[in-house]
């Protein structure tokens, strides 16, 4: 049997930068933050990209990196805040910053 997923595009509420969530001060600088609200009754997975200066997170050929992934098992139907996909991509004050969702 062949299970059917709907695609449902789910807007990212809002992009802002903080430091690195719990870490230490040895990880200083900022980092892409984003909000958004998970629909309800669905399961969906969710998918991130980012790119700094034109430049993306992560690159089809590195080993070290990875693109950020998640279910919303834990999260269905909640809003989900200060969630940050690229936790070792630091962010200086004045790049311009996609992150696509």
């Amino acid at each position: 049997m062949r299970s059917r997923c709907a695609c449902v595009s789910v807007a990212i509420d809002s992009l802002y930068f903080q430091p690195r969530q719990n870490r230490s001060a040895e990880s200083d600088g900022l980092r892409g933050t984003i909000d958004v609200r998970n629909p309800e009754r669905e399961a969906n997975y969710y998918l991130w990209e980012q790119s700094v200066d034109g430049v993306p997170s992560v690159s089809a050929d590195t080993s070290f990196n990875f693109r950020a992934v998640a279910s919303d098992e834990f999260y269905n139907g909640r809003r989900v805040t200060s969630y940050q996909p690229y936790l070792d991509v630091r962010v200086r004050p004045g790049q311009l910053v996609r992150v696509r969702q």
